[in-house]
């Protein structure tokens, strides 16, 4: 629905774009007729630092900033994690919020030492302060889901992570919808609750990712860290013979070299595969064939 509101600039080569969403012209009208410009500008110009964050600490892990998008919320940007450890995806979540905490700190020493009583300061404080903590919400796609999501993950596989996240995500987004309903009956001129919770909300059903996709994608981009660094952790996972391939890759991680036991109905060792076999399998032949029927057709030396 939003994609036909926006209008889209690639490069020649189509690998970077830049997108701006037709609303925002509609919401710098509304902020002036509304008499909140000023607000809306203080509070975008700390959503494009939060944003710079992640970008900066993306260009100095070697990442590439593939596009950006203008939205009538702030600015979202498009990065190439692919060879991302957890531990870099993390680092690079933490510097959006990092940015904001870091503005606030500057701001507030400078108020305190030059007495300064300025109300757009005051705005700005209270902005970068909120902004920090919203984000680190644990829901996706805030930094605080994300970050949660990485965590999970690395134990339990990214399609497990993705769902778990997911629906705690629409669980909360409906207690902040509730208690923004609460905020509005005891306070009818306070709607920051339930427009938070909105936005969340409409997140999480517009948001059509799916979680198998990019573990696939992570792990094939995992062959480059693996031979950089010519040693690798391991993980193993025993499958019977029934299981379907793309059943194991749900419950692979990125972070891990994975070697698949495969048992049969007597719980017997007929062979372990590793998971670059298990991706051969599934590209030569389909993601949903067994293991047994994988066994039968190859032959693995």
């Amino acid at each position: 629905m939003f994609h036909r509101l926006s209008i889209r600039i690639e490069s020649k080569n189509k690998q970077r774009f830049l997108e701006i969403n037709l609303l925002i012209f509609v919401t710098l009208i509304l902020a002036s007729f509304l008499e909140y410009f000023e607000e809306y500008a203080l509070s975008y110009f700390s959503i494009m630092l939060h944003e710079g964050g992640h970008i900066v600490s993306a260009i100095l892990m070697g990442k590439r900033v593939y596009g950006i998008k203008i939205l009538p919320l702030g600015i979202n940007a498009y990065i190439d994690e692919g060879v991302l450890s957890s531990r870099e995806k993390i680092l690079m979540l933490l510097s959006g919020p990092f940015v904001n905490i870091l503005l606030f700190l500057g701001l507030f020493l400078s108020a305190q030492m030059f007495r300064l009583d300025v109300e757009d300061i005051k705005f700005l404080l209270l902005m970068n302060v909120s902004l920090a903590v919203f984000n680190m919400i644990p829901v996706i796609p805030l930094d605080g889901g994300r970050i949660l999501r990485e965590l999970i993950a690395g134990k339990t596989g990214v399609f497990f992570a993705e769902n778990l996240i997911r629906k705690k995500t629409f669980v909360i987004s409906l207690l902040i919808i509730f208690a923004g309903i609460v905020q509005i009956i005891l306070n009818p001129k306070n709607i920051s609750l339930l427009i938070a919770g909105i936005y969340i909300f409409l997140l999480i059903i517009s948001d059509k990712s799916e979680a198998a996709l990019m573990n696939v994608k992570n792990i094939i981009f995992r062959r480059r860290r693996f031979l950089n660094k010519g040693i690798y952790p391991a993980r193993g996972l025993v499958a019977v013979r029934s299981t379907r391939l793309i059943e194991a890759m749900k419950k692979m991680d990125y972070d891990r070299f994975h070697f698949v036991y495969i048992l049969d109905d007597n719980m017997r060792l007929l062979k372990i595969l590793t998971e670059q076999e298990v991706i051969d399998g599934m590209l030569k032949y389909n993601p949903d064939i067994t293991f047994g029927d994988l066994l039968a057709l190859e032959s693995f030396k």
